[in-house]
């Protein structure tokens, strides 16, 4: 590893409240409910299935897995988080989980869930379980809005893959701009086409990276798994 680039295996930024740490919290604010709810919609496309995810679902940052979970309580709130991964795996297990969960049980309350992984798988591979989920959960719910949204992208490259600076930057960056879009308060139809464009951009910007940073490694698309789920 060149010792001017810093090993990602993890990004993990928020635009509002930012921890020294770079830990990340659960964001809350007062929600008033729009006059028309987004209808039930579901889509899902994933390698794998997540086991037992409700019954256990804890926020989880590691360098393989991330699980971001958002629970609501709260009458009246708007509770989200939105965290994005780049994860570098050497192989040859490749078990990565990108899942984003979404609990509400209160009254008059939006809450939200992104979770966006990108995997580089750097070595050879014989075992190839990555999983992909969003659940969203309305538990004794009333005018309710609960959204969870999964994608994650798994890339072959040819060696080792480390990010330039300046892609460090531009993933930085797009993270900001997918939080944005998860605390806002536009229709949850309008929040995945914005979700699906800026993780097709953070795609792109790794992918460049890998296939122009002259160490030889070239990125390839290995698998893709994206997952929404929607309650009202």
């Amino acid at each position: 590893m060149s010792p001017t680039r810093r090993r990602r295996s993890l990004t993990a930024s928020v635009s509002r409240g930012r921890e020294p740490s770079g830990t990340i919290r659960s964001h809350a604010r007062a929600w008033r409910r729009p006059a028309a709810l987004v209808a039930l919609v579901a889509v899902s496309v994933a390698p794998a299935v997540v086991v037992g995810l409700p019954a256990g679902a804890q926020d989880t940052r590691a360098a393989s897995d991330n699980v971001v979970v958002v629970k609501n309580h709260d009458t009246g709130q708007f509770r989200w988080k939105a965290r994005s991964a780049i994860a570098h795996d050497p192989g040859p297990s490749v078990t990565n989980q990108n899942v984003a969960y979404a609990y509400a049980s209160c009254a008059d309350c939006r809450t939200v869930a992104v979770a966006v992984q990108v995997v580089i798988v750097e070595g050879p591979v014989n075992d190839f379980r990555p999983a992909n989920a969003a659940v969203a959960v309305n538990d004794h719910c009333v005018r309710c809005q609960t959204f969870a949204y999964g994608h994650q992208v798994v890339l072959s490259a040819d060696g080792h893959a480390d990010l330039s600076p300046s892609t460090e930057q531009r993933i930085d960056d797009l993270d900001r701009q997918i939080d944005q879009v998860a605390g806002s308060s536009e229709a949850f139809g309008q929040m995945t086409s914005d979700l699906d464009q800026l993780t097709a951009q953070m795609v792109a910007a790794v992918k460049d990276d890998i296939n122009g940073n002259g160490n030889g490694a070239k990125a390839v698309d290995a698998s893709e798994g994206r997952q929404v789920e929607q309650q009202a």
